[in-house]
């Protein structure tokens, strides 16, 4: 719908945010949490691996420094592997020092907020070490300030595509402060505004058993 980091781009994201707290806040005042109780476990899993999947294959292409411009995930995905012979090694060398700092932090420092280290460190390494003279993209210049408190620029047009994605952002919505309370969607939705945040918590394998028949 837009080229990403364009000031178009920005306002369909802002849009999204706007419309997917729009969801949750009706969805807590009519309290349709009962409806995750509905959802399985293992139907979410497959969803959510899904997504992890087509989101990382979209960044595949930097993450190598080969350009990709085919859309939908199996021909980006195609056009990955067709290129392959074009990757760029010192993207490759970054892209594996930034998911090996990751991972060490999360296997063995899981306090440590390890994305904003890695960012931390690759904006140090990049003014260091030019990274932009070394054929690495880099983000560039970014403007500095506070944004303008206005709403998204989008039309009527935009907003059939956008509340397709603001539902899918609402269904996978995690509140960090729901991760260790029980129950589900129904118990995060509930009418007790000053105790319990906004958040879908859908029920863990132990409390809300696949099958529908009695244990034997």
């Amino acid at each position: 719908m837009a080229p990403a980091a364009s000031p178009r781009y920005v306002a369909l994201a802002g849009a999204v945010a706007l419309l997917t707290a729009g969801f949750l806040l009706l969805a807590r005042l009519l309290k349709l949490g009962f409806i995750a109780d509905f959802l399985s476990q293992t139907v979410l899993t497959g969803f959510l691996t899904g997504v992890g999947f087509q989101v990382g294959i979209a960044v595949l292409g930097e993450m190598l420094g080969v350009p990709v411009s085919a859309r939908g995930t199996i021909a980006q995905f195609a056009q990955v592997l067709r290129r392959l012979p074009q990757v760029h090694p010192p993207t490759v060398a970054v892209s594996v020092v930034v998911l090996a700092t990751m991972l060490v932090l999360h296997r063995f420092a899981p306090k440590v907020p390890g994305a904003l280290v890695t960012v931390a460190g690759a904006m140090t390494a990049s003014a260091l070490w030019n990274f932009s003279g070394h054929g690495i993209s880099v983000i560039g210049p970014i403007a500095g300030g506070l944004p303008e408190f206005k709403l998204p620029s989008v039309g009527w047009s935009d907003l059939p595509p956008l509340l397709s994605v603001g539902r899918v952002v609402f269904r996978d919505d995690h509140h960090p402060e729901c991760g260790n309370r029980p129950g589900s969607m129904r118990h995060a939705m509930s009418s007790n505004w000053t105790k319990t945040p906004i958040c879908p918590v859908f029920p863990q394998p132990t409390q809300q058993p696949d099958s529908a028949g009695p244990s034997s």
